[in-house]
């Protein structure tokens, strides 16, 4: 029952069900990054809503790693570095209604990023907003064996900084993507009664057409609308942790990772070069793939301590791999807090 009431504490983490961080060097579109930062919802049992109430919540994160091209390997004609603080925070409503047996939620999270890129020895900083995220209709189902499931359909709203002017984005260091984002969600979490926690959350995001890409075609100066569609990417986060025992009982550990593939490719239209007006799109300079699709997987150790009404998560994150985008390493730290 301990493990039960902790982990209901820090459900309310689980209304950050998407995040971005920005930078080129997450090469979906140049820069762009993934709707969703893999491993953000890790530690989170997403499947439960905490108790009827108002909860705020703050991730902040720290990431550091290098661009990888298509093959996984360093990039050797544009070298990119990047560093990024995020600061995530959130509230969530958690209702005492219910929808079709499910009890309901209602999140709102405005991303604070500031990021330093260094392409080639040259360094840009950029602090600012990320997209406005908006999930109306958080529902978490309590089904028997101490099972646990919910859905839900974060949006994210073109509101950030994309740094795009009249030229377009192509160009600008982003801290936002320049189009809205629909990322249908379902987690389950499983509570054996004895600590032991299980959680698995995926969430699919449908990227939408930025339609200021750039104003000529890519790098020659010609006048052109070119238009570009970031690829549809899967996201799964998990997360294997126990409520330690006795004297330690407010303590829980456990290992936290998360899998990210991009399934569909990244295209450009308008271009009038294009004979029939939309390709996968390919930079030689950035050594991707055709479609620039990107894959990653990352895992490390979690920490929780629950002070009561508050619980706290640390955890941090290595990629083992990383292709078409940045290979990091990530320090969380979420801070939950009713109100």
């Amino acid at each position: 029952m301990e493990s039960f009431v902790f982990s209901r504490t820090l459900a309310v983490l689980g209304t950050l069900a998407t995040v971005t961080w920005a930078g080129q060097a997450y090469a979906l579109e140049p820069g762009t990054a993934d709707p969703h930062q893999p491993g953000v919802t890790s530690g989170l049992p997403l499947g439960a809503l905490p108790p009827p109430g108002f909860y705020f919540s703050n991730n902040t994160n720290y990431v550091d790693g290098s661009l990888k091209d298509g093959n996984g390997n360093p990039t050797t004609i544009v070298r990119n570095n990047i560093t990024a603080w995020v600061q995530i925070p959130a509230v969530l409503w958690s209702s005492p209604f219910h929808i079709l047996g499910a009890q309901w939620g209602v999140a709102a999270v405005q991303p604070i990023v500031t990021v330093a890129s260094t392409t080639n020895g040259a360094t840009q900083n950029k602090t600012g907003l990320d997209n406005f995220l908006f999930n109306p209709a958080v529902l978490s189902w309590h089904l028997p064996g101490g099972f646990f499931v919910s859905t839900g359909i974060p949006i994210g709203f073109k509101t950030g900084d994309t740094g795009g002017g009249g030229n377009g984005t192509f160009t600008q260091q982003h801290l936002a993507a320049n189009n809205w984002i629909f990322s249908p969600a379902a987690a389950v979490s499983w509570f054996n009664g004895h600590g032991l926690e299980v959680t698995l959350n995926g969430e699919y995001d449908i990227q939408t057409q930025n339609n200021n890409f750039d104003r000529h075609i890519p790098l020659t100066g010609i006048p052109a609308n070119v238009k570009y569609t970031s690829g549809d990417i899967l996201n799964l986060d998990w997360t294997v942790q126990q409520v330690l025992p006795g004297a330690w009982k407010k303590w829980q550990i456990g290992v936290a990772g998360y899998y990210a593939i991009q399934t569909t490719d990244d295209t450009i239209s308008g271009d009038p070069l294009i004979p029939n007006g939309t390709v996968p799109a390919n930079f030689v300079f950035l050594q991707n793939s055709r479609g620039n699709r990107f894959e990653k997987f990352g895992i490390g150790p979690i920490v929780g301590y629950n002070f009561g009404p508050v619980g706290i998560l640390a955890w941090y994150t290595r990629d083992v791999f990383a292709k078409n985008t940045a290979l990091v390493d990530t320090f969380w730290f979420t801070i939950a807090i009713p109100f």
